[in-house]
């Protein structure tokens, strides 16, 4: 999921490269696990 503002703007999918190493706003990939808590053991 990527973070829009109110003008549809949304987080870019690649680093911009600058100096100082700022403007790390990218989307970061976080590996997620789901668990179904109601199924049958």
């Amino acid at each position: 999921m990527r973070a829009t503002d109110a003008e549809g703007h949304s987080q870019p999918l690649d680093r911009s490269s600058n100096r100082g190493g700022f403007a790390g706003n990218l989307v970061q990939r976080v590996p997620v696990l789901c668990l179904d808590v109601d199924a049958p053991a």
